[in-house]
């Protein structure tokens, strides 16, 4: 015990019995029992269920909200969609429309009601990139201003629909631009240019950009075959930093939600995109430091269109699969933090 202390360089209490209330951190000697305990938070281990089925199932879409109340809108079922549904946490319902049809393209915005979907493919034919930005206020969509250059093949975004961020396009592009409610405006592109990538943040001025299809030249970055990046850049409001930490599976066409610091991603794919080849459904937590692999979705989705308020501990994957063939939504949840009182052995 006294080369323990000695060791640690702090003073543990003998105690003969358990104090109360217990604090986190906190290491004392049972002199009853003449056991060293100490008492630590334990973590709960996240897991992925069922949720409702899409009534329209899709691709390359739009999502906002929580997994009790959640916005799928946009998307491709081969050709792009206006479609639009809500979520309660159990049943998907059809809802107002969107002006256009396109997918492909960006999503802002945190809640069911407050959402925008950005830019994509417009519908054939033939098919263009477009810039066009679409709000919804709960009830009805509005067209908004342009983006500054029309673009598809990014995935998410940050922020709201009073200020919101997009970045990342194709064919391998580095553009960011953030809106103010009215119109776009382009900021200090991404360190590596990509297209595919996948972007959350919850506010415009803090944003984190993860995986995509880059260019032959991004290699030293490269998680997966080809071009398939695993980098990871985070946005601070005035420029994009790229870490040095990686996903564990470089991939593209991803489902991620959360903020800078603490974030989820699931899905997508590790091959081509056009066609879309080898999907994936492993699952990845960043801490803001480090990518961390976490249990896999039960179904192989891609192109999954999502958001969640929630970080790393709550989010919903919702549709994928080639053209849009899967309506399947997850789930992914970790229990709260519990406390436990642990016995050290000491020698």
């Amino acid at each position: 015990m006294a080369e323990y202390i000695k060791e640690k360089g702090f003073t543990i209490q003998s105690l003969a019995s358990d104090p109360s209330p217990l604090l986190e951190g906190q290491v004392w000697y049972n002199t009853t029992s003449t056991v060293l305990k100490g008492y630590k938070a334990v973590l709960g281990t996240g897991a992925w269920s069922s949720g409702g089925a899409l009534n329209t199932g899709r691709s390359d879409m739009g999502g906002s909200g929580t997994q009790t109340a959640t916005l799928a809108y946009f998307g491709s079922t081969g050709l792009g969609i206006s479609v639009a549904e809500t979520y309660d946490g159990s049943t998907w319902t059809n809802t107002t429309s969107g002006t256009s049809t396109r997918h492909g393209g960006g999503s802002i915005g945190q809640l069911q009601t407050d959402a925008a979907y950005v830019g994509g493919y417009s519908a054939p034919p033939p098919p263009l990139q477009s810039g066009k930005t679409e709000k919804w206020n709960g009830s009805a969509w509005t067209e908004s201003g342009d983006l500054q250059s029309g673009r598809q093949g990014f995935y998410g975004g940050a922020g709201t629909t009073a200020a919101g961020l997009v970045a990342g396009s194709g064919p391998a592009d580095g553009a960011t631009e953030t809106f103010n409610g009215t119109s776009w405006s382009e900021v200090n592109n991404l360190v590596t240019a990509r297209q595919y990538a996948a972007v959350c943040g919850l506010t415009s001025t803090a944003a984190i950009c993860v995986g995509g299809y880059g260019i032959p030249s991004a290699s030293p970055y490269s998680n997966g075959p080809g071009s398939r990046v695993g980098l990871t850049e985070t946005w601070d409001g005035t420029s994009w930093t790229q870490s040095a930490n990686t996903l564990a599976l470089g991939r593209i066409e991803s489902a991620l939600s959360g903020t800078s610091t603490d974030a989820v991603i699931a899905g997508g794919s590790t091959g081509d995109p056009a066609p879309p080849t080898a999907p994936t459904a492993t699952a990845e937590t960043w801490d803001g430091t480090s990518w961390t692999s976490v249990a896999s979705m039960a179904d192989v989705q891609k192109n999954g269109g999502k958001r969640s308020s929630g970080g790393s501990t709550t989010s919903i994957v919702m549709g994928g699969g080639p053209a849009g063939s899967v309506s399947a939504s997850e789930e992914w949840t970790v229990p709260a933090t519990t406390y436990a009182t642990k016995t050290f052995t000491a020698s």
